[in-house]
């Protein structure tokens, strides 16, 4: 994982070799840990490793109306003949939250991203977009700048393959594509059944609460007449047994004397 700062979000750029990278054509190059690069068109971008220690460079595009990032595969002419090299990876923006003070991800539209790559001289880069728009960016108070009005962007790499191309093509990955997108689905239905499971349960606790106390002095009154209620039942539940454990002596006498007499 990587984390690259933007340099001077400013109209006018001034270009030093040592501390400020130069404007040139559409995009606007990065710096990242100190360390500097110039590509073949004379661009100066941040550049970072992936596990195989393979070189990238970001540059980024702030000529439209939101912020983009272009990432470009610097050792692309490395990839050996007849073999295809599948690389995937994942950009966030890197705001400010007042609140926790740590920096919140924010994910590039499109993410995550991947691509196979053929040995080549040059490569032509892959544009990630955002959401975030140049203006806020460019906001002196903006969230996306730290101290020194730098934005800093972060690079998850994802799974890397070197495959070989006569028994490999780019059509075999439609069915992980598919199993992806489908998971991706699945977790998002899951989320959402999860919301409103919490939803559903807090309605539920709100109505009991407030039934609870709508009838608060009706309960209480009904459990002193049920007690009465229960203990006069009780006790001529008591007396009518006692009564019917008496009656067979009652009822002996009584025919014992119509026969005397």
């Amino acid at each position: 994982m990587y984390t690259f700062d933007i340099v001077n979000l400013a109209e006018k750029w001034r270009w030093c070799p040592k501390c400020q990278p130069r404007q040139t054509g559409a995009y606007r190059s990065f710096r990242g840990r100190g360390k500097h690069s110039s590509n073949s068109g004379g661009e100066s971008g941040s550049v970072c490793y992936d596990r195989d220690k393979q070189s990238w460079t970001l540059e980024a595009d702030t000529h439209s109306d939101t912020l983009r990032v272009r990432m470009v595969y610097k050792d692309v002419h490395n990839v050996p003949r007849n073999h295809l090299r599948y690389v995937s990876w994942s950009a966030y923006l890197l705001r400010y939250n007042s609140k926790t003070g740590l920096l919140d991800p924010i994910s590039c539209t499109h993410a995550p991203y991947s691509h196979y790559y053929v040995q080549e001289e040059v490569d032509d880069g892959i544009i990630m977009e955002t959401d975030v728009t140049v203006k806020e960016v460019r906001d002196p108070n903006s969230f996306y700048l730290n101290d020194k009005r730098q934005v800093r962007i972060q690079i998850e790499w994802g799974e890397s393959y070197l495959l070989f191309q006569a028994t490999y093509h780019k059509y075999d990955d439609v069915t992980r594509m598919h199993n992806f997108q489908m998971r991706r689905e699945i977790g998002a239905l899951q989320a959402e059944n999860y919301s409103l499971e919490r939803q559903l349960f807090s309605y539920q606790k709100s109505i009991a609460y407030a039934h609870a106390h709508q009838h608060p002095s009706t309960t209480a009154a009904a459990t002193p007449a049920t007690r009465g209620s229960h203990s006069h039942h009780s006790g001529e539940n008591s007396y009518e047994s006692n009564d019917q454990h008496h009656r067979p002596f009652l009822d002996r006498g009584v025919s014992t004397d119509t026969e005397y007499a």
